[in-house]
């Protein structure tokens, strides 16, 4: 049998592969050190650069925040003057409703026209929260004025002026004077006839004194003239107390010129046709003048 030869290993091999097993271990440590202390550093630049971009990020934000803050402030200015503008707009509106509703009562006493406008006034403030003490005034207004008892003025005016008119007309004297003045002229408004009688009648209005009598007999014909314009002025006062809305004036002026009647023509055949109309013209309970005071003052408080 062959001899087999069995390699033996001597001290110096084995400290060279000692040796080199520990350099390749020591390599093998530095380099997961090095790979350690690059993954650090990498880390603690890469939190750096976290911090520094979510410190530039906040700034950012911050940065956005102000200048929608400032756009909001903006808006929010705009829309506030849009809002003043708005009001301003329908405060005009509404106050010239308002202003109309007066005039139509100050003027014509048209208490239904006064009513229509300020309809008109609280339907353009129904849906404005802000108004709410405004509409309430309306309301108030509406509610008393819609209590008026409702009288054709106009008529009534007109039945004054006829009743004047047959007054001149009577038989009361042969020589009485038919004077223009008394019948103004037909163009014109009612209200503004007996304006112009009172100034024509006037000038020769005189004033007759107190006399027991009855009887017209014992009058000169110039004295009968007067008289009948004593009348004539007195139904003018009824007339002017049916523009004020003066219910006292009216009752004062219609009985005077009852007992001026039957004091002066009591004996012709046309003052019972006369006293009769008066006394008819005496029952209407003329209203006393209405207004808007309480939207008036509301309006006022508003503007100012």
């Amino acid at each position: 049998m062959n001899n087999i030869e069995i390699p033996t290993v001597t001290n110096s091999q084995a400290t060279n592969s000692s040796l080199k097993l520990k350099v390749i271990i020591s390599l093998l440590i530095l380099l997961i050190i090095g790979i350690l202390v690059g993954a650090s550093f990498y880390c603690f630049q890469l939190q750096k650069y976290f911090v520094t971009q979510e410190k530039s990020l906040q700034e950012n934000i911050k940065s956005l925040q102000q200048t929608l803050t400032q756009q909001q402030e903006v808006l929010q200015k705009f829309s506030h003057q849009q809002k003043n503008t708005d009001n301003e707009l329908l405060i005009a509106e509404v106050s010239y409703l308002i202003k109309t509703a007066h005039l139509a009562l100050l003027l014509e006493n048209d208490t239904p026209q006064a009513i229509n406008s300020l309809t008109m006034a609280k339907k353009h403030l129904i849906a404005k929260p802000e108004f709410t003490t405004l509409v309430t005034a309306i309301d108030q207004d509406i509610s008393t004025l819609q209590t008026v008892a409702a009288i054709d003025l106009k008529t009534l005016g007109a039945r004054l002026e006829k009743l004047m008119q047959q007054l001149v007309n009577a038989d009361t004297t042969p020589t009485m004077p038919q004077s223009k003045s008394v019948t103004p002229q037909s163009s014109l408004p009612w209200w503004r006839k007996f304006l112009v009688s009172i100034l024509q009648e006037l000038k020769n209005a005189v004033i007759i004194k107190k006399n027991t009598a009855t009887d017209s007999s014992w009058l000169t014909n110039e004295q009968l003239t007067s008289a009948t314009l004593q009348i004539q002025l007195r139904l003018l006062q009824a007339e002017w107390a049916v523009i004020q809305k003066d219910p006292v004036l009216y009752q004062t002026a219609l009985k005077n010129a009852s007992l001026e009647l039957q004091k002066y023509f009591a004996q012709r055949a046309t003052t019972l046709e006369l006293l009769q109309e008066l006394k008819a013209l005496r029952q209407i309970n003329l209203p006393a003048q209405s207004n808007i005071k309480a939207s008036l003052e509301a309006l006022k408080k508003i503007r100012n």
